[in-house]
C-alpha cells in the first residue's frame, strides 16, 4: 500500500505549514535559538538537502526516526546546520518560558489563535526573538505601535485579554503583508515603510480564496471593523453586553453574526 500524502485541503495541520512561520523560524535559529535534533520534531529542509518527498508541503518534515535523518545528515551537528527546527506551540512556550519570556497560557490558547492562520505560534515566536535580541525588534514594534495607531487608535479602554488578542493578530498580518509589499516595491528584506496605511491591492490579494494569508488577513478585517462597533457600546452602563462583546470577538466561533446588540 503507498503512502497516503497530507492534503492541505482535508486534513488538519498539525502545524500551520506557512512560508512566514518558516522564514521567522530561520531567524531564531540564525539567531542563536538553541536545538538539539530528537523524535517528535518538525523541520524544515528549504535547501533540499533530503532527497525523499514530504508528505507536508513546503519541504516540512517531521522527525520519526533519528536513524534515518543520521544516514542522510551524517551528525546531529549536520542536521542543526541544514534543518530549520519550526517549534509547535507546545514546544515554543517550553522555550519561551525558558528564556523567561513565557506568556500567559490562557492569553494565547484561549482567543483560539489557533484558527487563525498560526497568529499565536507567530506570537510565540516573536516572544523567543525578543529574548534574543533579535535584529529590527525595536522597528518592527514601533511598526506593529503605528498600524495599531492607525486602525484602532488607542487601546487603553479595551480589556488587557483583548490587546493581546488584538498584538498578536496584527503582528501575524504584519508579518505576512511586509514580504509582499517588499516585493512589490523592490524593496530589501530589511526595508520596513516609513507610513503605514495599507497597500489595497496587496490587502485584497490577502483575502483571495488560494492565499495563505486569507485566514489572518480575515481575522485582521473582522477585528478592525468589530473594535469599531465595540466602542459604541459603554462599559459603565452596559457591563453585561460590553462583556458579551468583548467575548465573541476572542471566540469568533460562539458569535451569531453580529456584536450582541448592534447591527
Amino acid at each position: 500500500m503507498s503512502n497516503i500524502p497530507f492534503d492541505p485541503a482535508v486534513d488538519l495541520a498539525p502545524i500551520p505549514f506557512r512560508d512566514d512561520l518558516c522564514r521567522l523560524a530561520r531567524e531564531l535559529r540564525d539567531q542563536g535559538l538553541v536545538w538539539k535534533p530528537h523524535v517528535g520534531c518538525f523541520v524544515w529542509d528549504p535547501d533540499a538537502h533530503i532527497d525523499a518527498p514530504s508528505p507536508f508541503p513546503g519541504r516540512i518534515y517531521f522527525i520519526l526516526s533519528m536513524a534515518r535523518f543520521l544516514r542522510i545528515f551524517g551528525s546531529v551537528e549536520a542536521m542543526v546546520q541544514h534543518l530549520v527546527w519550526l517549534p509547535t506551540w507546545h514546544q515554543a512556550h517550553q522555550v519561551a518560558r525558558k528564556l523567561g519570556v513565557g506568556p500567559d497560557l490562557q492569553m494565547t490558547a484561549g482567543t483560539d489563535l489557533g484558527q487563525q492562520g498560526g497568529a499565536d505560534l507567530i506570537y510565540l515566536y516573536r516572544r523567543i526573538q525578543d529574548a534574543l535580541g533579535g535584529k529590527g525588534r525595536a522597528k518592527e514594534a514601533d511598526l506593529l505601535q503605528r498600524a495599531m495607531a492607525h486602525h484602532l487608535g488607542d487601546l487603553a479602554d479595551l480589556p488587557e485579554r483583548l490587546q493581546a488578542h488584538l498584538r498578536s493578530v496584527y503582528a501575524a498580518f504584519i508579518d505576512g503583508y511586509l514580504p509582499l509589499l517588499r516585493q512589490k516595491l523592490d524593496k530589501p528584506n530589511d526595508w520596513r515603510p516609513q507610513r503605514w496605511p495599507v497597500d489595497e491591492e496587496i490587502y485584497q490579494g490577502m483575502h483571495h480564496f488560494f492565499s495563505d494569508y486569507q485566514h489572518i488577513a480575515q481575522e485582521f478585517s473582522r477585528l478592525n471593523a468589530g473594535i469599531e462597533r465595540l466602542r459604541r457600546i459603554d462599559p459603565n452602563t452596559h457591563p453585561r453586553q460590553y462583556g458579551r462583546a468583548v467575548d465573541q470577538l476572542l471566540h469568533p466561533e460562539n458569535a451569531s453574526g453580529h456584536l450582541d446588540g448592534l447591527a
